[in-house]
């Protein structure tokens, strides 16, 4: 596996990805019907002024990591290759690059998410309640000193 940046022709593989892991990540907490494709999102105009890295085997896309020097925005992997290390990889990759603390904020429920950043020391900094149409969900504020 290489851990590159992103370049432009991978948007179309970066986009599913992201839709892919967006809708998985969406139903974990009963809001699947919120998943935008990748492209129309309101966070596509700012995904990019991140810094952007690819997972690649064999040349082709597999995982996608979006960072600022002090927050992780985004983090998906390929459904077919999760639970094989690549999530992993791209987190400790960006962890080199980010200033600490360092934060991300993630669904409550995304258990899976949860235990991948607490292996690396990520510890809860705060919980937000919210509601959207009527679906109830918390979000947790995770920080790395």
């Amino acid at each position: 596996m290489v851990i590159r940046e992103y370049r432009f022709e991978d948007l179309n593989a970066v986009a599913a990805i992201m839709d892919q892991g967006r809708k998985q990540e969406l139903a974990n907490v009963g809001l699947e019907r919120y998943a935008v494709p990748f492209k129309q999102a309101p966070y596509f105009s700012y995904f990019f002024e991140a810094n952007v890295f690819v997972a690649e085997i064999d040349q082709k896309v597999v995982g996608v990591v979006s960072f600022t020097t002090d927050n992780l925005g985004f983090l998906y992997v390929s459904k077919a290759l999760q639970g094989k290390g690549i999530g992993g990889k791209l987190l400790d990759f960006a962890l080199e690059k980010m200033n600490r603390p360092a934060t991300i904020n993630v669904f409550t429920k995304n258990v899976t998410a949860q235990k991948l950043y607490q292996s690396r020391g990520f510890k809860l900094v705060g919980r937000i309640r919210d509601d959207w149409d009527g679906t109830q969900f918390e979000e947790d504020k995770l920080e790395l000193e």
